[in-house]
């Protein structure tokens, strides 16, 4: 952006600013996260599994029992950090942290 004795601006970092201020940015990043695990986690696992949430680099999920916890945080971990990495546009996770919670299709018609 140009005004009176400025130098030019490039587009991205107008643009950037512009997400950041209008709330916009932190409603895309939760898209990304929330909409994208099921293609980070596979059909199988996300039938097993949710997105509860995202804080400073680590993504909380929620997952339907003991045996899915174990193989998810245990075998896959580093898989599905590297996949989210690439799914999740603008969002960065450095760590997983899995729980154990409800069933994923228990939760199927409730708000």
């Amino acid at each position: 952006m140009m005004g009176r004795g400025r130098e030019p601006e490039a587009v991205g970092n107008v643009l950037d600013r512009f997400l950041r201020v209008s709330g916009m940015k932190a409603q895309l990043r939760s898209s990304a996260v929330y909409g994208g695990w099921p293609e980070v986690a596979g059909p199988e696992a996300a039938q097993h599994s949710r997105v509860v949430g995202y804080k400073d680099g680590t993504l909380h999920v929620e997952v339907d029992s003991a045996p899915w916890l174990q193989m998810l945080s245990t075998f896959r971990k580093q898989e599905l950090i590297a996949a989210a990495n690439q799914v999740m546009n603008g969002v960065r996770v450095k760590d997983i942290r899995f729980t154990i919670g409800s069933s994923p299709s228990s939760r199927e018609g409730t708000t």
